[in-house]
């Protein structure tokens, strides 16, 4: 009787990044909501320590929320940021030109603000930016003022996200043409059990549930292979381009 040699399991999410850490990794979450599941995941287990999400259908109140598990223990400081942090003299550039002519007003309303919360002795902090902008517009500023995330999450949360259909934010949709043509890939995605990978990435986790994920998928991390070339040289995974700490 011939044997057949079982595939072996992958390690849950927690385990992973267990094994794997960031430390001082960023992370970039483009349509995050009120979805604070990953980032408590990847600071928590992963050591990372900087976060970027990018929603204009959640207001300052419910982005501020997303952290309230932190600043509730630790201090924090709160500072408005101007579109010249990224690159730009307006924050009408950070809109991406197919959604900017269809939401004027909202482009006219455009905010950001950092939090900074000191999270232990020293210089142990967490940088939560927060802007109020089209995420996939966003990412060549981000980009180019030198914010280079090591881990974007997926997660097509059916809002927003509709103007980029039907790939929302995963598969070769508009935020992956929006990366390849920024030339920066983040080595890891966290991706939502609704949402495509990007080509060249394959799984390194199971999925699972994150405490104060949005909905009820689950989500897995994903690691780049290197089989999507583009014009940026890796660079160390944790490592910061550049921006100010």
């Amino acid at each position: 009787m011939s044997q057949v040699r079982q595939k072996k399991a992958l390690p849950s999410p927690e385990e992973y990044l267990r094994w794997n850490p960031i430390p001082g990794g960023m992370l970039y979450y483009p349509g995050s909501g009120t979805d604070y599941g990953p980032m408590k995941l990847f600071f928590e287990v992963g050591k990372a320590c900087r976060f970027i999400h990018a929603d204009y259908l959640a207001d300052r109140a419910e982005a501020e929320k997303t952290t309230q598990w932190l600043w509730e223990k630790y201090k924090r400081t709160v500072k408005e940021l101007q579109p010249k942090k990224f690159k730009a003299q307006q924050w009408a550039e950070l809109w991406h030109p197919a959604v900017r002519e269809k939401r004027q007003q909202d482009v006219l309303s455009s905010y950001g603000f950092q939090q900074e919360i000191q999270t232990g002795t020293g210089k142990d902090h967490v940088d939560f930016y927060f802007l109020w902008v089209d995420a996939i517009g966003a990412w060549k500023h981000v980009v180019r003022a030198g914010y280079k995330p090591d881990v974007v999450v997926l997660q097509d949360h059916g809002f927003g996200c509709n103007w980029t259909t039907p790939d929302g934010f995963g598969g070769k949709g508009a935020l992956y043409r929006e990366v390849q043509k920024a030339g920066h890939w983040p080595e890891y995605l966290l991706v939502a059990d609704n949402t495509r990978p990007w080509p060249g990435y394959r799984a390194v986790s199971s999925g699972g549930y994150q405490k104060g994920q949005m909905h009820g998928h689950l989500r897995a991390i994903y690691r780049r292979d290197g089989s999507e070339k583009s014009s940026h040289n890796p660079r160390k995974v944790g490592r910061w381009g550049g921006g100010d700490r």
